[in-house]
Parts: C-alpha cells; sequence; structure tokens
C-alpha cells in the first residue's frame, strides 16, 4: 500500500469542490450525491464503480453520479489525478442531452476518448484549478459554464463511440486480496436487491465470512452489510431522481424488507427524510 497524501484542495464550497492528489486517493469505498468528473495525469487508478471495475488511464475523462459506491483497488506510485464535485441539482438545471443525462442517472460510469483539440482534458482541469483559485461568484460562473459546454461536447460526441459506457472489465492482472475484495464488491452490487447475508458474499470469493469481512474493510473502509445499505440507499436514490414512484415502491425495489428499515437507514447516511431527498431531486420546494 504506498502513502496517502492529502488532497490539494484548490477550490472548495458547499457542494462544490475542485482538487488534486498525488500518490494514493483515498482508499475506500465511498459515496456522495455529487457529479464527479476525473482526469489522471500520470499514474493508473484501477477503481471499482458499484459492479464495474475501470482502468483510469492518463488523460481520459471519467464522469459519473457518484451515489454509487466506488474506490480505488489498485493505484500505481505517483498517481496524479484532478477531480471536480458538482451538486446533482445543479447539473439537471443544465437539462442536459438525454443521451448522456440518463445513463449518468442509472448508475453508469461515461469514460470518454482521450483529446487533444481545442485541448486535453487533464489542461482543462488544470484551467479550471487555476481559475477557481482566484475565487468569487464570477470566476465559479466561468467554470461552471465551461464545464456545461464540456459536457454538451461530451453528450454530442457520444454516439459516436463504441465504448463510452464503460462495460464490466475482466480481473485478469488483479491479484491476492485485491481480487477477492472485487469478486464480493461485484457480487454485492448485483444483488444488493435481494435478500444477502455476509456468508452469502464472502461464499462468491470462496473466503470464510470472518476473513472475508477482514478483506473487505480493508479495501472499502466499511462492513460488507454497510455496503449492502450503502447500494441499497443509491439505488433509491437514483429511482427518486428518474421516476415518481412512491416511498414504499422505491423501499421495496431498492431491497429493503421494510419502509421502516429504508427510513432509518435513509436518514442515517443522507441526513435527509427520504420525501426531503426526492423533492430536492425532483426539483420541487
Amino acid at each position: 500500500m504506498y502513502p496517502i497524501v492529502a488532497p490539494q484542495v484548490v477550490y472548495t464550497e458547499i457542494g462544490f469542490d475542485l482538487w488534486s492528489l498525488q500518490s494514493e486517493p483515498f482508499r475506500a469505498l465511498h459515496r456522495h450525491n455529487e457529479l464527479e468528473i476525473g482526469v489522471t495525469e500520470c499514474g493508473l487508478i484501477r477503481a471499482m464503480f458499484g459492479h464495474e471495475r475501470v482502468d483510469l488511464t492518463p488523460g481520459r475523462m471519467v464522469v459519473f453520479w457518484a451515489i454509487t459506491p466506488h474506490g480505488p483497488v489498485e493505484v500505481t506510485p505517483g498517481t496524479r489525478v484532478h477531480s471536480m464535485f458538482i451538486p446533482l441539482t445543479w447539473v439537471l438545471q443544465w437539462q442536459l442531452p438525454e443521451s448522456l443525462l440518463h445513463p449518468l442517472l442509472n448508475g453508469r460510469v461515461v469514460l470518454d476518448e482521450e483529446r487533444a483539440e481545442p485541448c486535453s482534458d487533464t489542461a482543462l482541469l488544470k484551467h479550471w484549478s487555476a481559475l477557481m483559485r482566484e475565487k468569487g461568484p464570477e470566476t465559479q460562473r466561468i467554470v461552471l459554464l465551461e464545464v456545461e459546454a464540456r459536457l454538451r461536447r461530451l453528450a454530442r460526441d457520444w454516439p459516436r463511440q463504441t465504448a463510452a459506457v464503460v462495460p464490466v472489465i475482466s480481473q485478469e492482472g488483479v491479484t491476492g486480496h485485491a481480487r477477492h475484495f472485487e469478486v464480493m464488491a461485484r457480487h454485492l452490487a448485483t444483488h444488493y436487491r435481494q435478500p444477502l447475508s455476509v456468508p452469502a458474499v464472502a461464499a462468491a470469493a470462496g473466503l470464510h465470512p470472518v476473513y472475508a469481512m477482514r478483506v473487505f474493510r480493508k479495501y472499502s473502509g466499511m462492513t460488507i452489510q454497510d455496503a449492502i445499505t450503502q447500494h441499497r440507499i443509491s439505488h433509491a436514490q437514483r429511482l427518486m431522481a428518474t421516476t415518481n414512484e412512491k416511498t414504499l415502491t422505491i423501499a421495496t425495489q431498492s431491497g429493503f424488507g421494510s419502509v421502516c428499515r429504508f427510513y432509518q437507514a435513509f436518514k442515517r447516511i443522507t441526513g435527509q427524510t427520504p420525501k426531503a431527498c426526492a423533492n430536492t431531486l425532483r426539483g420541487k420546494p
């Protein structure tokens, strides 16, 4: 495990951050309610996004709604990344083309091709970093307008690309504990809507439950049961953003056995009631 270096935060306010990080990013599964845009400047990050594993190579921009538990499995020494976090409610106000917005709201990861014109995405993130160091509302507006324009270019060019939505990548090259963790993470990310126990997740990787819990916590920073709950809450939020289903239906379709448990878990993880979160995502007061 490489040493963790604290990120250099270029700009931050509630829900709107941009930071750069060298060496190993935070090694744990995590989730938040922003749209995340990232570019690896150098090195390689092998990351899990729900059940998908994505190799983040230099120069390629990745975009995803970060409510799905995600995090690095392996990182090469000297890796440097630049990331931006924008509240989803802000992004929804841009009314981006459905060709891009629909897969993002449904938990997919968008990985663009490496670009050179009009500039590389690495240079673009650095440009935004330089602007945001100036601070102030006008600078923020300039950056957000440029981010919106970049996402619209991505939506325009997407139909021409054959691999814009990232497929599941094989486990070739992943060994030892990292491989066991990936098997467990993928299993719970594809079965969380079903009754799912720790022994069942451990069995998927051929491990004893106690040992499986130790490996999973080492790589994710959370317990297996917490990860299952996180995925269920993420699924509920996706349903809130993309449908008008009632709370009972959302709770059931997300894998919760009762509305009571759903309310308790939702408030604990998001800090909001399901109704308040649904109103926010649907643009209601």
